[in-house]
Parts: structure tokens; C-alpha cells; sequence
């Protein structure tokens, strides 16, 4: 079952050449208190047991609202994070914790969201690890950036007031190493009166902006690089700042019997784990917009 988890992995791997990266330390610490839950929508298959314990309907599409429960528990992670996988006994004993008790159980629930991966992994991730509550897949990241692109582990406490809107209640960013500490976090937060809590505008989660490890010097070497590697002698390279701000390197690029207008673009991948390292490239390409 492992080899078949690395197996996946393996397919997932990016197809970009991976220039350099930077540590995740240094983000912003979530906060989120009293921001809007969005209704997210779910369309995916879940079992029998999984529709009776969500208290929805036996229907492939549902929205978050439609979940019964007082206190929805989000669990927002990646299949291939080593602290998401370190996690799953932990939520897996708390999911125990809440079922045996009389005052939480039907009214606490736990949800999880596996972010970039597909149904498949996130089914063997749920079968590896034995995980008793849902896992959703979202292999597109569309429920990762409405929750504001956390890294994960990053869990959610959402109360549901008497029309099944949600509000966020508290939240944690990284590894949890007791499920008694987040069943403390859960019996307190049950106690707030929704009534007294005014709804905040803004994101569940905000980072830091990403910023490339290397300097600006470095940048336009690695930009020459590439607009070389097509097969021409670059005889010019400027960077031009674009009008919503971003920037782009253009390069005139001599090829012996022409000269043509190459650019090189400085990109990045926020990472999805909390201890894994953000992503950063340069691609090149001609004034038709393909890449060279």
C-alpha cells in the first residue's frame, strides 16, 4: 500500500525544472476569528456511513451548509505531507474522543479536505492512515484558495448558526501533537455565543508574499540562461515592469541568421506543506506567447 501511495506521488511530480526554493518558516500566523465560512460545494461520491454521519442526503453534490452539526472540524491537508500523514492517528484518536462523548457526539463533526490530490489519493490516503471521517478531494485547488491557500496541516473550528452558515471560531496552522489539546480548543469554542459575535470581512488565511531567495543579478543571469538555451546569443536583456506590476525579462536573442524578441518570466508556487520548501522558475518564451 506504501509503494503504492510512492507510486502516486511520483505521478504527481511537477514537470517544471525546479531552479531553486526557499523555506516555508516565516509565514504569517493564521487568524480568521469571525470570517465568513464560504458555503463551499462538494461533488464527489462519499459512502453510505459517511452521508449519515455528515447528515446529508444520498446525493453526489452537496454544499457545505447542508452538513448537520454545531461545530464543523476542517481539516485541510496534503496526502504527501509528512506532518499531515504524523497527524492522521492524532485526528483519528480526537474523532474517537468526540464519538464517546455524550455532549459532542452529532454535534461536532470532522471534515477532510486533501488539497491538490485527486479522489484516488486521497482514498488511499483514508484507507493507509484508517481515517474514520470523510476525506474530500480537491485536486484543483479550489477549496484551498477560497480558505485563503493555507499551508497544511491547517485546521478550522466552524460554528454553524440556526440558518447552517458558518463562522470561523479559531483556527492552527501546522502540526497538532495531542488530540486532547484540540478537544480542549473544541469544548471552548462551543461555548461562544454567536449571537454576540460580530462577522469580520477579510481571508481565513493570509500569507507572506513569496520572494525569491536570490538577487536581483542573479535573476537576469538565470533569464539570459534561458533565452540561451533556444540556441542564440542574447544581445540585449532588459526587465520591464507590466502595468498591473508584475514584471517580465525581454530579451532581443541573435540566432546567426535572424534576431528575434525572446522573455523570461519569473514565477512561483506557494507550498502546500508547512515544512516544505516554496517553488520558484523562470520560463522563456517567444512574442507568440510559446514556451521555447
Amino acid at each position: 500500500m506504501m509503494r503504492r501511495m510512492y507510486n502516486l506521488f511520483l505521478k504527481t511530480i511537477l514537470f517544471f525544472i525546479i531552479l531553486f526554493s526557499t523555506s516555508a518558516w516565516g509565514e504569517t500566523k493564521p487568524m480568521g476569528f469571525a470570517i465568513p465560512f464560504p458555503d463551499l460545494r462538494f461533488s464527489q461520491s462519499l459512502s453510505k456511513g459517511e452521508q449519515t454521519y455528515l447528515g446529508i442526503s444520498r446525493k453526489r453534490e452537496f454544499s457545505f451548509r447542508e452538513i448537520k452539526g454545531d461545530l464543523i472540524l476542517v481539516e485541510l491537508i496534503s496526502t504527501y505531507c509528512i506532518n499531515c500523514q504524523r497527524q492522521a492517528p492524532i485526528f483519528t484518536e480526537l474523532h474517537s474522543l468526540i464519538e464517546k462523548d455524550p455532549a459532542l457526539k452529532g454535534k461536532v463533526k470532522m471534515l477532510g479536505i486533501a488539497a491538490g490530490n485527486n479522489p484516488e489519493e486521497a482514498g488511499v490516503f483514508k484507507q493507509v492512515y484508517q481515517i474514520p471521517y470523510p476525506i474530500l478531494s480537491d485536486p484543483k485547488f479550489n477549496i484551498h484558495m477560497a480558505l485563503g491557500g493555507p499551508r497544511t496541516p491547517f485546521t478550522i473550528w466552524v460554528r454553524k448558526d440556526a440558518q447552517g452558515k458558518g463562522v470561523v471560531v479559531s483556527t492552527h496552522l501546522g502540526l497538532t501533537e495531542s488530540a486532547d489539546h484540540v478537544l480542549a480548543e473544541t469544548r471552548a469554542v462551543l461555548q461562544y455565543n454567536l449571537a454576540l459575535l460580530k462577522p469580520k470581512k477579510g481571508a481565513i488565511y493570509e500569507g507572506d508574499a513569496l520572494m525569491p531567495p536570490l538577487p536581483e543579478e542573479e535573476l537576469l543571469k538565470r533569464a539570459r540562461k534561458g533565452m540561451e538555451a533556444s540556441g542564440g546569443k542574447v544581445l540585449q536583456i532588459d526587465k520591464i515592469t507590466l502595468k498591473d506590476g508584475d514584471s517580465v525579462y525581454a530579451g532581443r536573442v541573435d540566432f546567426g541568421t535572424r534576431q528575434e524578441n525572446l522573455f523570461s518570466k519569473l514565477t512561483s508556487r506557494r507550498a502546500v506543506c508547512d515544512v516544505c520548501h516554496d517553488t520558484f522558475f523562470i520560463y522563456t518564451f517567444d512574442a507568440k506567447g510559446i514556451v521555447v
